[in-house]
């Protein structure tokens, strides 16, 4: 998960957004956005 502020760190480092969403738990909502990043198979020994 990333911050709207932390979305451009994690693209910079070949993350891509999946979902965007709102997580109220602590009373005011925040915007998060999860990410993933592919995995290359040819590091994978």
């Amino acid at each position: 998960m990333s911050t709207l502020s932390g979305e451009p760190l994690y693209t910079a480092c070949g993350f891509r957004p999946l979902e965007r969403l709102a997580d109220a738990t602590g009373g005011s909502p925040v915007s998060l956005i999860r990410m993933e990043k592919p995995i290359d198979p040819s590091l994978l020994g």
